[in-house]
């Protein structure tokens, strides 16, 4: 996943498993304005070790402003 310089992730929530995996969801923002379905979700393992990434919206936003 590329960040593009007008976009902004802000954390959401987090989640743990009883295995202590954690899941912490990030808004997406482009230009300020949140992104309909455009959350991130980042996984670790109980090790705190990166595990992987969820994302809903894979392509590249692109919004003219007038």
């Amino acid at each position: 996943m590329k960040k593009l310089p007008s976009t902004l992730f802000e954390p959401r929530d987090v989640g743990i498993d009883q295995d202590g995996s954690t899941h912490v969801r990030f808004d997406r923002l482009h230009r300020r304005l949140r992104v309909i379905a455009g959350d991130v979700v980042v996984h670790t393992d109980p090790s705190g070790a990166f595990a992987g990434v969820s994302q809903t919206l894979a392509g590249r936003i692109d919004v003219k402003i007038a």
